[in-house]
């Protein structure tokens, strides 16, 4: 599971009080450290330092642009644009002067600062000269302007300003075409990604920036603009992304980066999430209804595509552990068959309420394995997310009824009595410990 930010922080504090306190030998610090990814110096202090100094810039540079903002009109054309050239060329300047000194955290807040106001820049020259007035091309510009400076620096915060810029072109393009060039941005934050520790935030925007694309993409493959859309098509390619990204997930569980560890953790556990959430609406035969004529409508470029993500997965799955490779091959035979299944049965009456039985059965095992591994291995969350997925069935199989009632009172007698099993061996087994605690 992935480790908070402030426990981490927490924990190195502890490492370094335990060893002062001679309760671990200096060996066993070391070791501790090594396991979860922590450096001797604690680095909360000078996180909080930078995001304060960050901000700080910010507000300094937003008070300035007002100033000038409302004097802009008095001031001469050929002033303003002077002005705009110098404070953008000065910040940067000044950035890659302390780069160069070695103080990179320092030079990264003035270039940092460059960037917006060169940002700005672009924006106000383009009002001053009555440029173009295609909006997205000045987002595009700003953003290939900061890439640079990101690359050379290799800063995550100079990362997450061109790829938060590239990804507002990309979205209010959309209408427009798609945006081609939009890869690059993405290529150069991965490459950013791979070479350091990864920044949640960071990885989370690449993500998102990666699954408009190619839903922008494939819209234009089959002759749309649709910027968001989560039709029969749409939703097979998705599955076969997600699919991959979660073999990535289960690759990473055995990096050797702790901080890798980690990302993969917290990306499988929101994965996992967005998965639950979407059997749920597939546990009512009226989804089963919709999508499946939908699906009989799905066009060849879907299926190839989800096609190619199972070889991609198969190749990624070579290196997997045998316990991994069974997870895997579940999650991915489930979802398999929910889309050539899709694609091959019949639309019937009788074929949305099997299928919508058989995703209510998946989640009713999903919900006691989540019990059962929670109290195997004493982690509450586990446990407590099989006991809410549980009753959320029962709720929704309450609200309703799916084949009729005698099938949906089966599902509640089920959920009870395994609700009623896992609190009794929660109970014996506290009882257990208490035993072997008051006997030591």
């Amino acid at each position: 599971m992935a480790m908070p930010s402030l426990f981490r922080a927490s924990l190195s504090r502890e490492i370094r009080d335990w060893e002062e306190e001679q309760l671990i030998s200096a060996e066993q610090a070391a070791q501790l450290r090594a396991r979860y990814g922590l450096s001797v110096d604690d680095r909360a202090a000078s996180l909080g330092y930078m995001v304060l100094s960050g901000l700080a810039i910010l507000c300094a540079g937003l008070a300035l642009l007002l100033v000038i903002s409302h004097n802009w009109d008095e001031i001469p054309r050929v002033v303003r644009m002077g002005a705009l050239i110098l404070l953008t060329a000065g910040l940067n300047l000044r950035g890659v002067q302390q780069v160069a000194r070695g103080l990179r955290d320092s030079g990264v807040r003035w270039l940092f600062a460059g960037g917006l106001a060169y940002g700005a820049s672009i924006m106000l020259i383009a009002q001053i000269y009555h440029l173009g007035e295609h909006f997205p091309d000045g987002l595009f510009w700003w953003a290939l302007g900061v890439l640079p400076l990101a690359l050379l620096c290799g800063s995550r915060l100079l990362h997450l300003l061109q790829l938060g810029l590239a990804t507002l072109w990309l979205l209010t393009q959309a209408e427009y075409g798609l945006a081609w060039s939009y890869p690059l941005f993405l290529a150069a934050t991965g490459w950013q990604l791979m070479r350091l520790p990864p920044l949640r935030a960071l990885l989370a925007l690449w993500l998102f920036g990666l699954f408009a694309w190619t839903q922008l993409a494939f819209s234009h493959w089959l002759g749309k603009h649709w910027l968001w859309s989560m039709d029969a098509a749409h939703l097979v390619v998705h599955t076969g992304l997600a699919l991959v990204l979660f073999t990535v997930t289960q690759r990473l569980a055995t990096h050797a980066d702790s901080h890798w560890r980690e990302a993969g953790a917290w990306l499988q556990h929101w994965l996992v999430r967005a998965a639950v959430g979407a059997m749920l609406l597939f546990s009512f035969a009226d989804t089963w209804d919709y999508y499946i004529t939908h699906m009989h409508k799905v066009g060849a470029p879907a299926l190839i595509l989800f096609l190619l993500a199972d070889l991609v997965l198969v190749w990624l799955a070579r290196a997997l552990s045998p316990t991994r490779l069974v997870t895997l091959v579940l999650v991915a035979g489930t979802a398999n068959v929910m889309v050539l299944g899709g694609f091959l049965l019949p639309d019937s009456d009788t074929i949305h309420v099997l299928m919508a039985v058989l995703v209510n059965l998946f989640l009713l095992a999903l919900g006691i394995r989540l019990i059962v591994r929670g109290l195997e291995i004493r982690v509450g969350e586990l446990f407590y997310s099989g006991v809410v997925l549980l009753l959320l069935l029962a709720l929704m199989r309450y609200l309703n009824l799916i084949g009729d009632y005698l099938g949906s009172a089966l599902l509640f007698l089920v959920a009870g009595g395994v609700l009623f099993a896992a609190a009794r061996y929660w109970q014996r087994s506290a009882s257990a410990r208490l035993e072997k605690e008051d006997a030591a």
